[in-house]
């Protein structure tokens, strides 16, 4: 439908529980998947960004 440019005006609600489904399991198994990467030793330091998008135009 997307590839025809046709995008639907209404999702059913089945498609955004399905959705947030699998975001959520994806998230879960990250954070596991890190858990036990960093309780195991494989992970001993870990560096975190913080980016900021600014706006230089006045």
């Amino acid at each position: 439908m997307i590839n025809a440019n046709m995008y639907p005006k209404r999702y059913q609600q089945i498609q955004i529980n399905d959705a947030l489904r699998v975001r959520i399991k994806d998230a879960v198994a990250g954070v596991l998947t890190f858990g036990g990467s960093a309780t195991g030793g494989s992970i001993k330091y870990l560096a975190v960004g913080v980016y900021a998008a600014t706006d230089t135009e006045q």
